[in-house]
């Protein structure tokens, strides 16, 4: 049984009954037509038709034997049946005062029998009919033909009605498909969707903006095009292999940026059962740079740690270390004086005295890097400094290694520190003697020279940088000829730059070992023959003058390092310095300065004494007996306070005051001070370990200044030039 119809229905709310099935004009679907062809078949008529009525016009959802999709309310049969919920039968039309001047019965299709049972929706609102047509007068028919046509009404009824609850099923899920669109495109990981072939069929806007490429020219792309050789080679032969396999994979992979860049990303692929995937791409390049740095900062902190861990020790260790030093490089000296010069056991000596300079230099290594020891900046002849550190290596180099040094002939100067200069190059030509130890013709080559155009860029794209603790940025760079240089500091000076430079050609430093290099403590030496401080200390060296370090090396092609340093300008160089331009002579170990001499004669009246005070008693009476063998008399004391009544009681016979800078009683200074104020006339030399220290506490009180182990030629140049040159030995 049909659907009772509504009793007080209107004509709007059927219409509105109506639009809710969203049929009208839609396209012909096979439900309908076989429904119209049963019914045609079942009553033998030749025309059938599903009619929907609207207010002007009956559209025809399914029509069987009628061309025509919709006419005319006006001519209509169906809208009688819209008034009933029983089947209207009109068994000929001409004879049916309803229908006879209707222009359907008299003109084409010329229509005489009509029958439609009505479409009553579920809530009772009447659509239309569905109807059988025959050119020829028929008679009414059974209460069984009745039932059958309304039961195919009644199916026309339930197909609309699936068919509605079908389109509100696909709405929401188009309504849900757009929502989750929605969510994709505003998310901010890239997301895609590729086909069985690995194409592109879906791209999020993060993708698009991940990658470069506008959405359009993503669609239809294969997923190759994101991805270089090396990764893509990955991407086939172990990535997607294993999501066909287990139908999912996550995991880490670089992609390309349109640009060529390289995008750091985690991805998650899973399998359709079309074949294609989904793919859900996260930059992390921000990320794993973070976390790089954080592991860098790390690190840093941790040298940085070490490294003032080493600094508390050096400068608890400096003073007293260099005490030990002291005492024996000065006994070890006298030997030399005193031995015949080819002796063996002169021969001892002079190793006990080169052991006692290298303890002394790796001292001053450790305390450059404990920041606890600062240079003194004067003018300063590169090629004298070099000259002088190239007649010392002269000694010290094998037989078999040749030395080569190209001086300029012109004066270069900087605004330097002799003796970390000198430390500088003796270390670096230290470190390429050890390098081509064992090779056939070995050379260590020593170059000065200058340069006016800026550093040449290699203009290569193969750089990489990175930070370290105490040095700064260090660029790691790969030469068009396939070796490595490493760069640090300042290379260009504006009034021109003085290189000088250490070359070998041994087997050169592995490209995965020069990035570590300036590292304090990293060395690639074996156990015993480096302490990892050279090059991290030649690097201090460069960049504490505000110039730059250069390494230059490839494996099996040697290496060339480089310090690059400001030009000092011959204004500047003759303002700060008149020291002359010659190379200095390098001292006589048999001269009178250094040998034992009797005392002159002195006037009378004239200063002779020199009083020592050092709390070190050993170190003491190793510099006493210096003193007494450069023919002065000597007066000895551990203590401050015995030192200031020694002044008291015989001022007037001491000449110079030698002391210590840490001792318990006073500080040197401290002393230097109250003697001046006791006797002014006496010359005060003050000697440390600590240079830095030594020159922040010199003052009006202190005429000279020494490093402990005291070079002696110095300290006779002091004693025997007068008070009046407070330069000399500063």
């Amino acid at each position: 049984m049909p659907a009772p119809r509504r009793a007080d229905q209107s004509e709007p709310e059927r219409l509105q009954a109506l639009y809710r099935y969203d049929v009208l004009d839609s396209a012909p679907e096979p439900t309908f037509d076989r429904l119209t062809e049963l019914a045609a078949r079942l009553f033998d008529v030749p025309i059938s038709l599903v009619s929907l009525l609207e207010r002007d016009r009956q559209w025809f959802k399914s029509a069987h034997g009628l061309c025509a999709t919709e006419t005319s309310t006006s001519v209509s049969f169906c809208k009688h049946t819209l008034g009933s919920d029983r089947v209207l039968v009109v068994p000929d039309a001409t004879a049916d005062p309803r229908f006879a001047d209707n222009q359907l019965v008299t003109g084409p299709p010329h229509i005489r029998f009509y029958a439609g049972a009505p479409l009553i929706t579920p809530d009772g609102y009447n659509l239309g009919s569905l109807c059988i047509i025959d050119y020829q007068p028929r008679a009414a028919l059974s209460q069984a033909d009745e039932r059958t046509l309304q039961d195919l009404a009644d199916i026309a009824v339930d197909e609309l009605e699936l068919r509605r609850a079908h389109q509100k099923e696909q709405t929401g899920l188009r309504e849900q498909a757009e929502r989750v669109t929605q969510a994709v495109e505003l998310a901010q990981d890239a997301i895609t969707l590729l086909d069985a072939d690995n194409r592109f069929v879906f791209v999020n806007r993060a993708a698009a903006v991940l990658y470069g490429y506008p959405v359009d020219e993503l669609l239809g792309q294969p997923i190759d095009l994101l991805y270089g050789p090396e990764e893509r080679q990955r991407l086939y032969e172990e990535v997607l292999p294993l999501v066909r396999s287990n139908g999912a994979w996550h995991g880490t992979k670089n992609a390309r940026h349109r640009t060529g860049t390289t995008i750091e990303q985690e991805m998650s692929l899973a399998a359709l059962p079309d074949g294609g995937m989904v793919r859900v791409a996260r930059d992390v390049t921000a990320r794993n740079v973070a976390q790089r740095t954080r592991r860098r900062l790390r690190a840093e902190l941790h040298q940085a740690q070490k490294l003032e861990s080493v600094g508390r020790l050096a400068g608890g260790i400096a003073h007293d270390f260099n005490n030990v030093l002291a005492a024996i490089a000065g006994y070890a000296e006298f030997l030399v004086d005193d031995l015949e010069p080819e002796s063996a056991e002169a021969g001892y000596a002079r190793q006990i005295a080169t052991a006692a300079e290298r303890g002394k230099t790796l001292v001053q290594q450790i305390l450059s890097f404990s920041r606890r020891d600062s240079l003194t900046m004067t003018a300063t002849d590169i090629s004298e400094v070099v000259s002088e550190t190239a007649g010392l290596l002269s000694a010290a180099m094998p037989r078999d290694v040749q030395l080569a040094c190209e001086l300029p002939e012109t004066l270069l100067r900087v605004r330097g520190n002799e003796s970390a200069l000198g430390r500088a190059v003796m270390n670096l030509a230290t470190n390429a003697r050890d390098a081509v130890a064992g090779m056939a013709n070995p050379c260590v080559r020593i170059t000065v020279a200058r340069r006016d155009a800026p550093l040449s860029d290699p203009g290569t794209e193969h750089a990489a940088s990175t930070e370290l603790e105490g040095v700064g940025t260090v660029q790691l760079l790969e030469l068009p000829d396939g070796r490595q240089q490493l760069r640090v500091g300042r290379f260009d000076h504006p009034g021109g730059t003085i290189e000088v430079s250490v070359a070998d050609d041994g087997c050169g430093i592995p490209a995965d070992k020069l990035e570590r290099v300036l590292e304090p403590f990293y060395t690639t030496k074996t156990v015993g023959k480096g302490t990892g401080l050279g090059l991290s200390a030649v690097a201090g060296i460069a960049l504490s003058h505000g110039g730059g370090l250069t390494i230059t090396t490839g494996e099996g092609r040697g290496t060339e390092v480089t310090m690059h340093l400001a030009e000092l300008p011959r204004t500047d160089a003759a303002a700060s310095d008149s020291r002359p331009h010659a190379p200095k002579a390098a001292p006589d170990p048999h001269s009178a300065a250094s040998a034992p001499a009797d005392p002159p004669r002195a006037a009378a009246g004239e200063r002779q004494l020199v009083l020592i005070v050092d709390d070190e008693q050993t170190v003491g009476q190793m510099t006493a007996d210096a003193v007494r063998r450069l023919g002065r008399a000597v007066l000895t004391t551990t203590s401050a306070n015995q030192a200031l009544e020694l002044v008291r009681t015989r001022g007037r016979e001491i000449a110079h005051l030698v002391t210590d800078l840490n001792m318990p009683e006073m500080m040197g200074s401290e002393l230097a001070q109250a003697v001046k104020q006791l006797d002014a006339e006496i010359t005060v030399t003050l000697i440390s370990g600590r240079t830095s220290l030594a020159a922040e506490s010199r003052g009006a009180s202190i005429d000279h200044v020494l490093d402990k182990p005291i070079a002696r030629e110095k300290l006779a140049h002091i004693l025997t030039a007068g008070a009046g040159d407070a330069a000399a030995g500063g």
